[in-house]
């Protein structure tokens, strides 16, 4: 009988899959704005886990051995797409960098094109993390908002690959804009959770659409910002467009 491992709790951090990225902590510091220590759910999450592991109940030895693999490889395919492009890499490429063989590549992935849009996924859930710093308190606190925004944009300046991947898979593959909008409506939905004042939810537990997409909107114009700024793309002044976020969020009547 092949021997099983009890599911690790949310409190141990003990990274299944290799990345060098500082992560958000759940709660940043007034004058800080750095990464959290991903959670074993976060990284369960991340690495998008075929449907059979990723259930509740026992895990073997063997899940444990893929997950790893999984994470590597997709580490490994985050690296490659970045700097060679999304079309130019071939699975050598990828299984050479994670150190497997090809063989082993299509043990967890059935194509190239799967593991870029893995890829693509796992940045976007990494990114928007960014928002779990995010608050009731900073939200009805200007000064303090104001410097959640000005750490946000200054956190993008360090994820340029990250930038990279998300333009280069979308010139590839422009449907997965439609992953990129699932994930933030994700994002939302523990938004809407954690900061019921935001009046994301009515009072039956059901989403208020109209809500929901000024929010969208709210969150797609931060990132745009992040993005100008990231490359110093963009001769507006940050102040101004912090300015214009701000009067967006006090049209909002928080309860």
């Amino acid at each position: 009988m092949m021997s099983t491992i009890e599911r690790p709790t949310l409190s141990v951090a003990n990274p299944v899959t290799p990345d060098p990225r500082p992560a958000p902590p759940e709660e940043a510091p007034d004058d800080a704005f750095g990464g959290f220590a991903a959670t074993w759910e976060d990284m369960l999450d991340e690495i998008s886990l075929p449907s059979e592991i990723s259930g509740e109940g026992p895990m073997t030895k063997w899940d444990i051995r893929r997950i790893k693999t999984r994470g590597m490889i997709l580490h490994a395919g985050r690296e490659v797409f970045a700097t060679r492009g999304p079309e130019s890499p071939k699975v050598e490429d990828v299984a050479r960098a994670a150190g497997i063989s090809r063989a082993g590549f299509y043990l967890h992935f059935k194509s190239l094109e799967e593991l870029m849009l893995a890829v693509f996924r796992r940045e976007i859930r990494w990114q928007l993390r960014r928002y779990r710093t995010l608050t009731i308190d900073i939200l009805r606190n200007d000064r303090k908002f104001r410097g959640w925004l000005e750490r946000f944009f200054a956190s993008f300046r360090q994820e340029r690959d990250y930038m990279l991947i998300i333009y280069r898979t979308l010139s590839t593959d422009p449907s997965v804009m439609e992953v990129m909008f699932q994930e933030h409506d994700r994002m939302l939905l523990d938004m809407a959770q954690r900061i019921p004042q935001l009046g994301l939810l009515h009072e039956d537990g059901t989403r208020d659409a109209r809500m929901f997409a000024r929010m969208h909107n709210l969150a797609r114009q931060i990132e745009d910002i992040s993005l100008y700024s990231a490359f110093n793309s963009w001769g507006a002044d940050m102040s101004l467009a912090i300015d214009q976020i701000c009067e967006y969020i006090a049209l909002i009547q928080l309860k």
